[in-house]
């Protein structure tokens, strides 16, 4: 039975990393409705487009992390390629795979080489050296005090 709460636990936390990207599109495509074309320079640029923070935030994150729960790529506009990937989960958070938005607002959860194969595409696109990306280690089993509770909807 643990193995099965485990693997629920973890397709929970998934779901939620994908439904806050997918807020984060409708975000940046907000603003970027309001600055002809343009995403903002960062997320602190597009705050007055979100009520709550905690779309910023993954549940993969462990406690007492001190880096970005997503990874946002500045410098782009609504008429570059679709296929470009606009933002995606903090890859020290996983060794198997994350969750990716890409440009044209849909949401995917990607293996670690489809993605590094997708990122570099978007860099070479943008004329960009590509930033290294380090996955977390794939034996290292996190504590649990380390994870964030999943949450859990209210009731109305």
């Amino acid at each position: 039975m643990m193995p099965a709460l485990t693997r629920a636990r973890g397709q929970a936390r998934r779901v939620v990393s994908a439904s806050n990207l997918k807020q984060i599109a409708v975000v940046l495509h907000m603003y970027a409705e309001d600055h002809d074309g343009r995403f903002p320079k960062d997320m602190q640029e597009a705050k007055p487009y979100y009520n709550d923070s905690k779309i910023l935030e993954s549940p993969h994150k462990p406690n007492g992390f001190d880096g970005p729960s997503y990874i946002y790529i500045a410098g782009q506009t609504t008429a570059m390629e679709p296929g470009n990937i606009i933002a995606y989960e903090n890859p020290a958070f996983s060794s198997e795979g994350l969750n990716v938005l890409f440009m044209d607002g849909h949401v995917e959860w990607m293996k670690t080489d489809a993605f590094l194969s997708a990122l570099e595409e978007t860099y070479k696109r943008l004329g960009r050296e590509m930033p290294e990306i380090k996955f977390k280690e794939p034996n290292r089993i996190v504590p649990v005090e380390e994870l964030e509770p999943i949450p859990v909807p209210e009731e109305k």
